[in-house]
């Protein structure tokens, strides 16, 4: 239950393009110019590409504090 996104810009001739790679049930994945965002319920994973190089950057979530009814 992971969704993927990833987002093509074309700035070269001024056009930007979105395309979705794939999604499924999750909710709460991120959008971004950067590359693809791995997202669940308690981390983000990041895949960015420098210089044709594959990076890939874990982001945790702060846990979520409690509300009060």
């Amino acid at each position: 239950m992971v969704a993927v996104y990833s987002v093509l810009a074309l700035t070269a001739v001024g056009l930007v393009s979105t395309t979705s790679a794939s999604a499924s049930c999750d909710s709460g994945a991120l959008n971004t110019t950067v590359g693809t965002y791995t997202t669940d319920l308690k981390d983000i994973r990041r895949d960015i590409w420098i210089s044709g190089r594959q990076v890939s950057e874990r982001i945790v979530r702060p846990e979520a504090s409690p509300r009060a009814d």
